[in-house]
Order: structure tokens, then C-alpha cells, then sequence
């Protein structure tokens, strides 16, 4: 396999390797209230009593009823949401989701340095000595 083909592919590898791992969230195990999701002020991942998963830019209350803030299209969604029905919501655990993102990008890094320095590294085990004794 050439060099050029190598880079590319590394490269591909690579770039798709981070754009994943930029959307990767980690969530704490343990959750919060449905208050203290209003008090955050920031995304959260509700999963219902039927385990749907939910992920909301926030959580506000307005006239003593919740309602779960959604980007769709462009548009911010209000969705009603029933604390009944609620099972869990989740904060986002951003020490964790930095540290997998950080590692996974420097293993990919020296992945692709492994992949584009091997063949500078080999030895030629076939070739007779140039020294002479």
C-alpha cells in the first residue's frame, strides 16, 4: 500500500473519528429532580417510564407545568412534560465526556502517526551487510 493511499485513509479515519467523538455526552448515573432539572438551566437527558430517552436544551417550568425545551428544525419545541411519567433525568457528567473525547483523539492521533511512520521503521532483514570484515 503506498504512502498517499495511507494518508488518506488515515486522514478519513481520522476526521470521522472526530466528528463522532465531538457529539459524545457522558450523563451521571445519578439523577436529579424534575426542580433541580429546572434549576440547572442547561441540557438534560429524561427517560420516561416506556425507557424513551429524551434530550432536552433545558427544562423550565411555566404555571406549574414543566416543559422540556427541543431544537427541531431550526425552531425551539416546548414539550409538556408530566413528572408521572418520568422515570430519571440526567445531567450531562462533563469531566467524563472531556476526558473520552481528549483520549479517544490522542489514540486516534497516534494511530494514524503508527500508520504513516511503519514503513519508515522497517528493517530490511533481507539485505546482506555493507560491512565487511
Amino acid at each position: 500500500m503506498s504512502n498517499h493511499c495511507i494518508e488518506k485513509t488515515g486522514t478519513s479515519i481520522f476526521l470521522t473519528l472526530l466528528i463522532l467523538l465531538q457529539s459524545c455526552t457522558v450523563y451521571q448515573r445519578t439523577p436529579i429532580s424534575i426542580d433541580e432539572a429546572v434549576a440547572y438551566n442547561r441540557s438534560v437527558k429524561v427517560i420516561t417510564v416506556t425507557d424513551r430517552k429524551l434530550k432536552f436544551k433545558r427544562i423550565e417550568k411555566t404555571d406549574s407545568v414543566y416543559y422540556g425545551l427541543q431544537k427541531s428544525g431550526g425552531k425551539i419545541q416546548k414539550i409538556a412534560l408530566n413528572p408521572n411519567n418520568i422515570k430519571a433525568i440526567k445531567k450531562p457528567d462533563r469531566v467524563t465526556s472531556t476526558l473520552i473525547t481528549t483520549t479517544s483523539i490522542t489514540a486516534s492521533v497516534l494511530f494514524l502517526t503508527y500508520l504513516l511512520l511503519q514503513d519508515s521503521f522497517r528493517w530490511d532483514t533481507d539485505s546482506e551487510s555493507s560491512y565487511s570484515y
